[in-house]
């Protein structure tokens, strides 16, 4: 063989060899190279949803080069969140639902790419595969897997962007393949966020009213702290130290279905106390805030869950807890403390021997009308996006310093990978006063015998003397009327009878006499002129005259009904009136049929109810106890479901996002705001209704009147 050809030959051997070394190096290809399987399914053996024992979804965000990895698993029939870290116990079936629907029967609709090279340009890099992730963390893909009970995997899918032209079209590729395939699928649906998964309403208070709200409105701060070291010739360090800022505490209640404010103090810092703030007379409660607030607690959401230590968890779950039980264990676990202040949450003396829970953002009491009151404290921030930490199950790991972290707060979006989540703990016990009580039929007692001699026929004997007594004093006025002028002649003139005969040579003595009238005159009087005299009216005596002329029409009303005259034996209403109103009343009374009985009021005002039936007492009675039941049964519940949650509060560190909350978080001196003033809101607009721009009485604009 010459040089040429051994020449030949040799770089032949290096074409192969080059071409199985560039061969190994990519991924196995699809078999079908022809693509005579498009339109058929990734995985045509998965056709039972019921199968799918476990799901996984991982992926990675670009901006903080995070890995996400969520994995739920059924576990004796209950599914678990994240169980080698969390195994939190409230998960969301509907979104496992959404999962399954999203990848079963998914087709091939189209190759894009065998050109392993084209990946990232498609999205599709696999967020496991730490070899591809090494080049870079762009165009990295979810990755979804599905397994059933016995590990068999059902999906394993790389998703990746969607088609610019059709945002329902996604580019994806199965693990350890080069080819790319276009699909159809909803990609929403496949969420590796922990608050997708989660069971929302975490205080499960849907149809539920909210009553009351208690607000404990402080926080904890950091105060830098100069202190000169001893020995050091004046040297000063600083420290931070941990102070209390109070700030405002209220109490709000609903009354008769309005909201209204129980108590409102605001911390005075000159005068280092509370002090009441009272509503002014143009202010009224921010209402909209607090139905605000009731539509962020039914719909209250997590983003993540830290476990508490063991020993916390189970004293928390007790009707008496640490704070109030000196022999409790929480005092001997060091673990349970660190954790707590991780969290934000910090034991203060109250006592000599007693502590209380400081919240870094305060507390918040509110109730329901189920009997159930929450207890919120509201912890420390946990740094952006998810729960740092939760990897190793502890709260509070790796936070990054809180001013950054409060400033990416302003705006952010719930859930996202900018807003600072905090910790929240809850606490849920039972109050039997926000129960509604039954209003209840009331039934009248049974209608005792009838005894005929002390009730019915003693005020019938008690009616007639007095109308008698009535007639008789009519009569004797009468007789009395009649005989008035025969007794009134002793009074004003001098007995005939005893005085002495008028002689002419006494006459003279008669003179005083006759100048004490009132004409005076000094004329010879005669014994008849005497009598006449006597007998004349005196001008005093006019008025009464004057009424004995209305006598007789007035005794003829009065014979018809003698009881108007009884209207005497009322000094009360007399004396309540004028002499003009007491002339009218006298008009009245004298038309009125039994002017006493109207004036007087019984001795005690009863209502004379209709006998009640016994079918009547029966249906009324088997309501009431049909109210009384449930009432009892609403408390009973109300307990038991009290326990229930407390139990499961008890055992989490809650993380929230940041617009969560702002929306729960209620700052007391917010509440109170300006009424509108009186007709402002109420004012017509000018001009005609319904023509805009009429000025008052219709004219046109800038037309002379």
């Amino acid at each position: 063989m010459n040089e040429n050809s051994k020449t030949l030959a040799f770089v032949g051997a290096a074409v192969v060899l080059l071409g199985l070394g560039v061969w190994a190096s990519i991924p196995t290809p699809d078999p079908d190279v022809t693509g005579i399987d498009i339109g058929k399914e990734f995985f045509p053996e998965f056709t039972d949803p019921l199968k799918v024992s476990s799901a996984s979804i991982v992926d990675l965000d670009a901006e903080s080069d995070v890995k996400h990895d969520l994995k739920v698993v059924r576990n004796d029939g209950q599914w678990e969140l994240n169980p080698g870290k969390q195994g939190y116990p409230q998960v969301s079936t509907d979104r496992l639902a959404d999962v399954v629907k999203a990848v079963i029967g998914v087709k091939k609709l189209a190759i894009v790419t065998d050109n392993p090279e084209l990946h990232r340009q498609y999205a599709v890099v696999d967020p496991t595969n730490e070899a591809e992730l090494k080049t870079g963390t762009d165009g990295v893909g979810k990755r979804v897997t599905l397994k059933d009970e016995g590990g068999t995997t059902l999906v394993d899918l790389i998703l990746g962007k969607a088609d610019e032209k059709n945002a329902k079209i996604v580019f994806v590729r199965k693990p350890g393949q080069a080819r790319v395939y276009s699909t159809e699928l909803d990609a929403e649906r496949l969420s590796p966020n922990f608050s997708d998964w989660a069971v929302g309403d975490l205080l499960q208070t849907k149809d539920r009213q909210l009553e009351t709200v208690r607000v404990l409105d402080y926080g904890i701060d950091k105060k830098n702290v100069r202190q000169a070291m001893p020995g050091q010739g004046g040297m000063v360090m600083m420290s931070q130290r941990t102070v209390l800022v109070e700030r405002a505490k209220a109490d709000f209640e609903r009354k008769d279905g309005k909201w209204a404010i129980g108590h409102l103090e605001l911390f005075d810092a000159a005068k280092n106390a509370y002090v009441e703030r009272k509503a002014a007379a143009d202010e009224e409660i921010e209402i909209t805030k607090l139905d605000d607030l009731q539509r962020a607690l039914t719909d209250l959401k997590i983003v993540d869950a830290v476990r508490k230590p063991k020993v916390l968890a189970a004293d928390l779950q007790l009707d008496k807890i640490f704070l109030d039980n000196p022999a409790s264990p929480v005092w001997k676990d060091e673990e349970s403390f660190e954790e707590l202040q991780a969290a934000g949450f910090r034991l203060n003396p109250k006592g000599d021997k007693e502590f209380e829970i400081v919240s870094h953002d305060g507390d918040m009491m509110v109730g329901f009308a189920n009997g159930i009151r929450y207890h919120l404290r509201f912890g420390d921030i946990t740094g952006k996006g998810r729960a740092v930490g939760a990897e190793e199950g502890k709260p509070g790991a790796d936070k990054p310093a809180e001013p950054a972290a409060e400033a990416a707060g302003d705006g952010a979006a719930e859930g996202s990978n900018t807003a600072p989540n905090r910790y929240l703990m809850v606490m849920a016990t039972f109050d039997e006063s926000l129960v509604p009580k039954p209003e209840l039929t009331k039934i009248p007692e049974p209608a005792k015998p009838a005894d005929a001699k002390p009730a019915e026929t003693k005020p019938a004997e008690k009616k007639e003397p007095a109308a008698k007594e009535a007639d008789k004093k009519d009569a004797d006025k009468k007789d009395a009327e009649k005989k008035e002028p025969e007794k009134k002649e002793p009074a004003t003139t001098p007995e005939p009878a005893k005085s002495e005969p008028v002689k002419p040579e006494t006459k003279s003595d008669a003179k005083p006499a006759a100048s004490n009238d009132a004409g005076g005159s000094c004329g010879d009087v005669n014994e008849e002129d005497q009598l006449a005299q006597a007998e004349a009216p005196k001008p005093a005596d006019k008025p009464a005259d004057a009424k004995q002329d209305e006598a007789p029409a007035a005794e003829a009303k009065a014979v018809d009904k003698p009881a108007a005259e009884t209207k005497a034996d009322a000094p009360k209403a007399e004396v309540a009136k004028p002499a003009e109103e007491k002339k009218a009343g006298d008009k009245q009374t004298e038309t009125a049929p039994d002017a006493k009985a109207a004036a007087a009021p019984p001795a005690e005002p009863t209502v004379v109810e209709p006998p009640m039936t016994p079918e009547e007492r029966k249906r009324i009675e088997a309501e009431n106890k049909k109210k009384q039941e449930k009432y009892e049964a609403d408390i009973k519940a109300g307990r038991e479901k009290a326990k229930e949650l407390n139990t499961q509060y008890a055992a989490w560190f809650y993380v929230v996002s940041d617009a969560t909350f702002r929306a729960i978080h209620l700052e007391p001196a917010s509440l109170l705001k300006k009424k509108a003033p009186a007709g402002e809101a109420a004012a017509p607009a000018a001009g005609i209704p319904g023509l805009p721009g009429m000025p008052p009485g219709g004219l046109m604009p800038q037309m002379p009147k």
